[in-house]
């Protein structure tokens, strides 16, 4: 588990990523399209994650790549007044964040309010 882990850290670092704005948080610098896999590789050792197995990872990093564009937006339209950025929940969807974190026990809670 932890090979296939390291695989993906190293095996993927090259792929081509999505386009999308650049935006900055404090602990790991500007975020841009060709650096979102080493700052997701960053947050792994940062947080001390290692998924079971490759699928995990990517769909983990999915996610977090859509977190990173939610916290960009956000920035961007709070004009500085507020600051999203990285956290340890960095690879959860709003709903298991909710779920799992804020609302342990809920099942259905709308997460549509942004």
């Amino acid at each position: 588990m932890k090979l296939i882990n390291l695989m993906f850290l190293f095996l993927f670092k090259p792929c081509a990523l999505e386009a999308f704005k650049g935006g900055h948080d404090p602990m790991f610098g500007f975020i841009q399209p060709n650096n979102v896999l080493e700052i997701f590789q960053r947050w792994m050792v940062q947080h001390s994650v290692l998924y079971a197995d490759l699928s995990t990872t990517w769909r983990r990093f999915q996610i977090f790549k859509t977190n990173v564009q939610r916290a960009f937006d956000l920035n961007e339209k709070h004009g500085g007044l507020t600051t999203f950025g990285l956290t340890q929940f960095a690879d959860l969807t709003p709903q298991e964040f909710l779920k799992n974190q804020l609302i342990p026990g809920i099942a259905k809670v709308s997460v549509n309010r942004f």
